[in-house]
Order: structure tokens, then C-alpha cells, then sequence
């Protein structure tokens, strides 16, 4: 039998579990007594912090993230030993939580591309439903879920600079590329005939969505970090992070080559590259760290830039508002501009005038704090998400 209608006959059986347990549950239920449900796939700790951030909101996460398994939410889906009965499981409990929260919530808010239904395509199902019984729907895209392949390559042209696309697809035929390009555009028709609201880095993250997009937030709980620049006292030996969760795109190697090259100048370094450490691992190296080295190929700051500036280090990213316009303005000024062109320089100036590294992290934390903070945000994105 032809996959395609495997998967439509699929989808048809979701819908019917969907519609049975709406319509049984909500003789039962309480109507909209949740405001927000916000769902189903964690990435960088999005929705964990946008729950506290959103009053009488409910999380419900089917794909938690693996650097930080400490996190908690209102329904966690905890996946089974066996494939096929994780599939299983996953297949039966999705509808019946979603008809659940249509009667319980009054909006909701979707992370990444993912629903609760595993077999509705661009979630198109659940959001015509949504959308004809009066509930608000917002989308957070949080990067290679959005991000389409040929738009970013004509930003390559524009600003003159590889990004990380190139690298991210490494190896991908011609079709496949092709393919995702097709899907995507689908995706982004149905996001944009659905969705309220939608967070996205309109440059970083470049689509085929149409709709004006609000900026990415980063959400910390700023009380938790304290400004040290007690740890600059002492630059005789200067200590630099890396943290590649994909070390192509990363720029990893180039990170490395002028590492070593650094320290063949006798530039005294103690480079650490953190990988495959949970997110507390992560903060705990970033204390006595004094240079944090991020991506060399991407418009935005990243989580890890963020990190890196709320532990009171000189952050070097590619990241700029010359180029993505959501950016905060003047925001580069808070940390270093380095890409894959620049970061021997970059380093160079700064290892040679030590004395300036404490400036730069100072400028950084200030950044983080007023702009990547929870409790500042907190006006802002629930303005936005009852407009």
C-alpha cells in the first residue's frame, strides 16, 4: 500500500479518536479555564520559561529537551523502551490530550513544528479546529524547523558572508533539498492562514511566512545570575569556551585551528569545548570563564551567547542587528562581532589588550539583563499575546 495513504488513513483514525473524546469529555469538563496551553516540543527551555512567564497557562510536552532533562511541566510524555510502542502510545495519547485542552484552554501556543497529532501535516487539522471554535493561535519557531535553505543562500549574496545553511545541509542531494523547500512552503502557507501570532527571527530564521513575526524572546531568571568581574582580576592565562551542539555549523573547526595557532604565538589559553554536557554542566564551566567563543555563521545571539554574557563573559558571535533588524538596537555593541573571516583578529586585539575583555563582559551582562530577562519580557510578550 502506497505510504501516502497509510498516512492518510492514519490521520482519519487520530481525528475520530480526537472527535470521540471531545465530544464525550466536554459533558464532563470545565470550558476555558486555562489560558494558555503551550505545546509540545521543548527546545532551549522556551516553554518551560513562557510558562512562567504566561499567567493560568498549561505546558504540555511530548519532546522534552536533552540538555536540560531537569526541567518540569504540567504533562510530560515519557517515552517507552520499545519503537514501536512508544509510536503506539504517542499515536492514541496526543488526540485525546488535545481534545481535552480544547475544552480546558482558551489559546495556544505551539514550539517548533511539531502538534499533538502525529499524522495531521502542518498541523492543519488542529489549527482549523482551533480557529473555528474562537481559540487564539501563536507559533515560537526556534531555528532549522523554519529556516529555508534557498532564502538563506540569497542572504549569502546580499551580506556577502557564508551562514550556517550551507553547512547545515552538507551532504543533502539536490531532491531532498528540493523536498524540504516544498514541505516548507506548504508549512508556512498554513501557519500563515492560521496563526494570531508568530515569534521568529525574521533574517536568522528566514522563511516563506508573510506575516509580520514578533522577535525572539530569550527568557532567564536574571536573579539567578550575578555580575563577577572579580574573575578578570587575574588574565595571565585567559580561559575561552566553546560549546558546539553541531560543530560544523558551529564553525568549530575554524575555532580550533585558530586556537592552536594562538597558542603556538605563545598566547597563554586554556581552551575548554564543551560537549555533550547537560545545561547545569554548561553554567558551572562558564563561571570562570573569560571569553565565550559562540557561532561564526548566524545573524542572532544564540542561547549559548546568551549564557555566556549572564556569567559575566566577553561573548564572540556573528550575531548583529545589521542584520537581523528584530535585534534590540545597538545590541552588538555588547558583545564582540567575530565570524569565520574575523576571529583570529577579533582575538588577537582582545589578547592583547586584556584590560578590555572586563569591558566588553560587563556590557554584556547589562545586555542580557535588560533584554533577556524573564521578568522584563513578561509585559511585553503577554501584551502581545492579548492583543
Amino acid at each position: 500500500m502506497n505510504i501516502k495513504y497509510i498516512k492518510k488513513f492514519l490521520h482519519t483514525l487520530e481525528v475520530l479518536i480526537f472527535y470521540f473524546t471531545f465530544f464525550l469529555c466536554r459533558l464532563f469538563i470545565r470550558k476555558n479555564v486555562i489560558s494558555w496551553t503551550l505545546g509540545v516540543t521543548e527546545n532551549c527551555k522556551n516553554m518551560y520559561y513562557f510558562n512562567k512567564i504566561i499567567p493560568n497557562s498549561y505546558t504540555a510536552c511530548f519532546n522534552s529537551d536533552y540538555y536540560t532533562p531537569q526541567l518540569t511541566y504540567n504533562f510530560l510524555y515519557k517515552k517507552k523502551k520499545f519503537f514501536f510502542l512508544n509510536r503506539l502510545s504517542r499515536f492514541f495519547i496526543g488526540p485525546i490530550l488535545f481534545a481535552i485542552l480544547c475544552i480546558k484552554s482558551k489559546n495556544f501556543l505551539f514550539f517548533w513544528n511539531d502538534g499533538f497529532l502525529s499524522f495531521d501535516e502542518n498541523r492543519e487539522f488542529q489549527f482549523k479546529f482551533l480557529k473555528k471554535n474562537k481559540k487564539k493561535v501563536a507559533c515560537f519557531f526556534c531555528g532549522s524547523e523554519i529556516r529555508s535553505y534557498y532564502c538563506s543562500l540569497k542572504l549569502e549574496k546580499k551580506f556577502n558572508l557564508d551562514n550556517q545553511i550551507r553547512y547545515r545541509l552538507l551532504g543533502q542531494g539536490k531532491k531532498n533539498i528540493n523536498d524540504f523547500e516544498m514541505r516548507l512552503k506548504e508549512f508556512c502557507k498554513i501557519t500563515d492562514k492560521y496563526a494570531d501570532i508568530i515569534f521568529n527571527y525574521e533574517t536568522d530564521q528566514i522563511s516563506y511566512l508573510k506575516k509580520k513575526c514578533y522577535p525572539f524572546f530569550y527568557n532567564f531568571e536574571s536573579k539567578k545570575f550575578q555580575l563577577d568581574l572579580k574573575k578578570f582580576n587575574n588574565l595571565k592565562t585567559v580561559k575561552i569556551v566553546h560549546a558546539p551542539t553541531n560543530p560544523i555549523i558551529k564553525g568549530t573547526p575554524i575555532i580550533r585551528a585558530v586556537i592552536q595557532k594562538l597558542k603556538k604565538l605563545n598566547y597563554n589559553i586554556e581552551y575548554h569545548e564543551l560537549v555533550d554536557l547537560k545545561n547545569s554542566e554548561v553554567l558551572k564551566e562558564l563561571k570562570d570563564a573569560h571569553i565565550v567563543i559562540n557561532e561564526l555563521y548566524g545573524y542572532s545571539p544564540g542561547l549559548f551567547s546568551i549564557e555566556g554574557m549572564f556569567s559575566s563573559c566577553m561573548v564572540i558571535t556573528s550575531a548583529s542587528e545589521k542584520f537581523e533588524k528584530l535585534l534590540p538596537k545597538n545590541s552588538s555593541k555588547s558583545w564582540v562581532v567575530g565570524n569565520y573571516l574575523n576571529l583570529e583578529k577579533q582575538l588577537l586585539y582582545y589578547l592583547n589588550r586584556k584590560e578590555k575583555i572586563r569591558i566588553i563582559a560587563e556590557k554584556g551582562y547589562k545586555w542580557a539583563q535588560t533584554n533577556a530577562n524573564l521578568e522584563k519580557n513578561k509585559l511585553i510578550i503577554n501584551k502581545i499575546l492579548n492583543s
